[in-house]
């Protein structure tokens, strides 16, 4: 993936030729595998198969729905080495891993602390380590 080019906006769902394969149905992976399928067409089979790249590999979402996305981008298959794929990917890897770490932030009580208690005793059994009844034990009081 390049890391020089234009910009690549993900939050921009400008309609493509991709959309057209589709009509006024909702896109979704399972969609687009079916759409795979029954393409004949060169052009159109490079774009699905891009864009299911793309959804499931570098831009995945827990929406069914792949409703955000620029697919216009696909339409000219010669200019794809023309947009930074390499910074895009790379910005939503961070803002999702971003967005995760917050899930652990807001965690209260002794959650954290179960945790690493429950790390403690996972490694403690696995080199037979004789306490580990005892962690056991109080991993459970917790």
């Amino acid at each position: 993936m390049d890391i020089i080019g234009e910009q690549v906006n993900l939050d921009d769902s400008t309609p493509g030729l991709v959309n057209d394969l589709f009509g006024q149905e909702d896109i979704t992976v399972e969609k687009i595998l079916l759409k795979l399928d029954e393409e004949d067409h060169v052009g159109n089979y490079c774009r699905l198969y891009i864009l299911f790249l793309f959804v499931v590999f570098y831009f995945p979402r827990t929406s069914r729905i792949v409703s955000s996305f620029p697919f216009n981008l696909l339409d000219n298959l010669e200019c794809l080495h023309m947009w930074n794929w390499g910074e895009v990917v790379h910005n939503y890897l961070v803002k999702t891993l971003d967005r995760a770490s917050h899930l652990f932030r807001h965690q209260f009580g002794c959650v954290p602390v179960l945790q690493v208690c429950v790390k403690l005793c996972i490694m403690w059994c696995q080199f037979g380590n004789e306490r580990c009844d005892l962690l056991i034990g109080l991993t459970l009081f917790l």
